[in-house]
């Protein structure tokens, strides 16, 4: 079975316009099997970001739980 791969890369800094297109793009997608979140340096644009990017990412469990695998990529500490 061909398993095809899901892969979003954020623009940083980060915004609350980027994560919204990160959700889309997530949602959008009919056979989810590999997703792949690429974070970049991890530059959001102020904490608040943050903190609606782990909202949205929670409200949208039901569908991330139908992925195979998931990998987020940020820079290490």
């Amino acid at each position: 079975m061909f398993q095809e791969m899901l892969k979003i890369d954020l623009e940083n800094p980060i915004t609350i316009v980027e994560i919204n297109k990160m959700i889309q793009e997530i949602l959008n997608v009919s056979q989810p099997n590999l997703l792949f979140i690429d974070f970049g340096d991890h530059n959001f644009e102020s904490l608040k970001v943050l903190k609606f990017c782990k909202k949205e990412l929670s409200n949208i469990e039901s569908v991330l739980l139908k992925y195979d695998k998931i990998a987020f990529l940020t820079i290490p500490p």
